[in-house]
């Protein structure tokens, strides 16, 4: 995940995570910058326990929908 983060802002780029599974997932556990131009899409993902965007700084907007087998996102 480190590396797709780091690529989609090294390169300007949207990042693209659809469809993942992700577990106790943070922005903060990367030492990479947080600032995204582009943006950021999340749809259809499974956040498992907890997501943490806190340290994120959204410019390009992003989309977190629904997914029916997380309550919230």
């Amino acid at each position: 995940m480190k590396q797709k983060v780091n690529h989609a802002i090294s390169n300007n780029e949207p990042l693209l995570c659809i469809g993942f599974q992700l577990h106790d997932f943070s922005l903060s556990d990367l030492s990479i910058s947080k600032e995204f131009t582009i943006p950021v899409y999340f749809s259809g993902s499974d956040f498992f326990v907890y997501a943490d965007f806190g340290a994120a700084n959204f410019q390009g907007g992003a989309e977190l929908l629904h997914n029916p087998m997380n309550k919230y996102i």
